[in-house]
């Protein structure tokens, strides 16, 4: 196990923190200013980007798929065998305890004793939320209210930028945990491509929306969904709301959602899977994922960035950083160079933060990845605005220009 501290909380504070997480292989802990804990997790068994091609590939694995598949910028992951079932109660359980341990180790870090939680998963069901609230509870940390996230990539900055950019959530401590199991069945293993890129892993982070991190401005956020007519991403094949429990009411969309019209996207007013969109299978996705990413994404944070610098036009407000959801390099390396074509010097840096962390994609929890190695880095200082989002197949995205307040 390996923790990273920038500026550190107490010792006995850091203690707790690792014997709780020492159900993971590895983790990775920083600070955001002195206050905002910022973490990420692996689980199962680590294998390099070559030792997936080696075993997973049923025959000689041609070069140029070989290529492409280093050209993700990922150099392994974690990963479990093709006898993992994620139906089992065994799988069940395992998540159950990845996501209370994240949570625990979160809260225990802030010294707080209650706190509303956001959990973010498209791997999992939704009914682990309300185990994982009663084990939390049993460690006597109160919950004082849960939702669920199941926007895929997207899920982990949605619920983050929704609790930032919602007066109600404002002033309030907040736990955020994103936990995927994107290996075993999950992932079919005959596609190389998708099954070397996809992992298990998961984050999270603690602040108070409104005080620690804040919207620069009521208009400097939006959240965008729509239904995949085209069929080229299949996951999830349709946004629904879940259906385990019948007595669920639709509630107005806050401002910043814009829905494609026929997305079939609710939310409800249930306590527990309030805000939650999942399809309840996996499907599999296709590789023109990526094109659709680009096409999705850019322009949405180009638009947003203008707005930021119609209000906001003074050389002293140019935006330093972006930190997005970490697709894959050839990805991210896309979308930075259309931006700064349009931006030049006033682009934001949009770094890819996975090289080099020994993951691949974890879906929801990559955003806490990017958040953790900001930290580490130092590429983010008290004071500071960034810009913020996160998107996922499906297809949705979540974005914000916010100011880290401490």
């Amino acid at each position: 196990m390996t923790l990273e501290t920038r500026k550190p909380f107490t010792k006995e504070k850091l203690r707790q923190f690792q014997e709780i997480t020492n159900v993971f292989p590895k983790t990775e802990l920083a600070f955001l200013g002195e206050r905002i804990p910022v973490m990420y997790a692996g689980w199962g068994n680590y294998l390099t980007t070559e030792e997936m091609i080696s075993q997973w590939s049923i025959q000689e694995t041609p070069q140029i798929l070989k290529d492409a598949i280093r050209s993700y910028g990922v150099s392994g992951g974690y990963f479990y065998g093709n006898d993992h079932d994620p139906s089992t109660p065994e799988a069940h359980e395992q998540s159950i305890i990845h996501m209370t341990a994240m949570a625990e180790g979160l809260m225990k870090l802030r010294g707080w004793v209650h706190a509303d939680l956001r959990l973010a998963t498209i791997s999992e069901h939704p009914d682990i939320a309300q185990e994982v609230v009663k084990r939390l509870e049993d460690k006597g940390l109160h919950i004082d209210g849960v939702k669920t996230y199941g926007l895929a990539c997207d899920g982990g900055g949605a619920a983050m930028i929704d609790a930032i950019a919602d007066p109600e959530a404002n002033g309030r401590q907040m736990v955020f945990v994103a936990a995927e199991n994107l290996s075993g069945k999950s992932v079919p293993r005959e596609n190389l491509a998708m099954s070397t890129l996809f992992g298990n892993g998961g984050g999270g982070t603690a602040f108070i929306p409104g005080e620690e991190l804040s919207l620069v401005h009521q208009d400097l956020v939006q959240a965008y969904v729509e239904k995949d007519v085209r069929g080229v991403i299949e996951v999830p094949r349709v946004y629904q709301v879940d259906m385990l429990r019948q007595d669920h009411t639709p509630i107005q969309l806050p401002y910043w959602y814009e829905v494609k019209e026929g997305a079939n996207f609710l939310f409800s007013d249930d306590v527990i899977a309030n805000e939650m969109t999942t399809s309840g299978n996996t499907g599999n996705m296709k590789i023109e994922t990526g094109p659709v990413f680009t096409q999705l994404v850019e322009p949405r944070v180009r638009k947003l960035l203008d707005k930021y610098y119609d209000l906001f036009h003074e050389e002293e407000n140019i935006i330093r950083l972006a930190i997005l959801h970490q697709p894959s390099k050839i990805i991210i390396e896309h979308i930075a160079r259309k931006l700064k074509k349009h931006f030049g010097e006033r682009c934001p840096e949009i770094p890819w933060f996975m090289q080099d962390t020994g993951f691949n994609n974890i879906s929801s929890g990559n955003i806490f990845i990017a958040m953790t190695e900001a930290a580490k880095r130092n590429l983010l200082h008290p004071g500071e605005v960034f810009f913020f989002g996160s998107f996922g197949i499906g297809l949705s995205a979540h974005m914000a220009v916010v100011q880290l307040n401490i």
